[in-house]
């Protein structure tokens, strides 16, 4: 009995930029990139093919600029993303070898079936992917044609290309032991610093801050400009810590209460060790921890004055808004919270 194929099948594929113009995108047949092995392996699982089109953080061209660093002992280098893609096959008269059946991770269906060379009519790009890479996640490029999809892969791995370089320069200003021992904190601030959409490459001047994810940005670009050749790491660490505290919570006004809070636990140690001072009568040295209230004071008063921008804009047009008006006026109790002596 003859065996009959299915009548769609699937195929996933990655490569690195220099091999993407060697990929079929509708424009000539589709075939095998693999030197070893001449065949397409197609599969039953549609899963099969999107997990063989993605990458990993670390399986790209190194760049050649090459940083090394360390998370947790092991050496880390800076790659380029690889390029995704992830066809739908139909079958109909290609001469498929199989099936071989296949394991399949998710217990569906995972059958192979062999050709050498697929005609353009029978298959369609379902999906293209720029993959991760060490500041950046994976995102999916719309296909509509050869054209443009290559156009716009290339724009995506030029502004990685760029950011990645960034990155690199920016390591380069830590002292070689602490890129011996760097923490995933240190790769969080620098993916908001040098990542998409970083905190660099924004002006803090024009840029609208109507959420955490905006906030740390404000004040991350701010601290940057203040000494573009030796960061404060400690600073810029503190202000991703406390994206971290908040979980993915997004509303500014949780920002603004964690620092506050913040604040007011630093400020707690301060009077616990002036008191120990007292009692021993061996002081206590607390120019640190003042220096560390000061910053919060400084982050979250910069955060204020920001919205407080924004809200006085909104009030030139519609200055009896009740709503802007009654934030004002919250925002202002904050500022005086704090002490903070610049506000006017």
């Amino acid at each position: 009995m003859a065996v009959i194929s299915p009548v769609y099948l699937y195929y996933g594929i990655k490569v690195n930029i220099s091999d993407f113009d060697k990929l079929a995108l509708g424009d000539k047949p589709l075939v095998s990139l693999d030197k070893k092995d001449n065949m397409i392996h197609l599969t039953t699982n549609p899963y099969i093919a999107r997990d063989n089109s993605n990458n990993g953080v670390e399986e790209g061209n190194i760049l050649e600029k090459i940083e090394t660093y360390k998370i947790a002992g092991v050496t880390k280098n800076v790659h380029l993303p690889m390029i995704g893609v992830t066809y739908d096959i139909e079958t109909s008269g290609l001469p498929l070898q199989g099936p071989i059946q296949k394991d399949s991770p998710n217990d569906l269906e995972n059958n192979e079936w062999l050709i050498e060379s697929i005609p353009v009519d029978n298959y369609n790009v379902a999906s293209v992917i720029i993959g991760a890479d060490t500041l950046h996640y994976p995102v999916v490029i719309p296909f509509k044609d050869v054209t443009e999809i290559k156009k716009l892969v290339r724009k995506e791995i030029e502004k990685r290309e760029r950011h990645l370089n960034d990155f690199i320069s920016e390591i380069d200003k830590l002292p070689q032991r602490k890129r011996d021992d760097l923490t995933e904190d240190y790769i969080n601030m620098f993916r908001t610093l040098v990542g998409e959409d970083g905190a660099k490459y924004i002006s803090a001047n024009d840029y609208k801050v109507n959420s955490v994810d905006t906030a740390l940005k404000y004040l991350m670009s701010i601290y940057y400009a203040n000494n573009t050749q030796r960061l404060d790491f400690n600073n810029l660490l503190a202000i991703e810590d406390f994206r971290k505290k908040l979980s993915g919570n997004n509303e500014i006004q949780d920002l603004l209460n964690l620092m506050y809070m913040e604040i007011l636990s630093l400020e707690n140690q301060k009077d616990s060790m002036v008191e120990v001072t007292d009692i021993t009568g061996k002081k206590k040295n607390t120019d640190k921890i003042e220096i560390t209230i000061n910053g919060r004071k400084y982050m979250m008063s910069k955060v204020i004055l920001k919205l407080l921008e924004g809200i006085n804009a909104g009030l030139e047009d519609n200055p009896t808004d009740k709503k802007l008006l009654s934030r004002k006026e919250e925002l202002e109790k904050q500022l005086d919270l704090i002490s903070y002596e610049e506000k006017k």
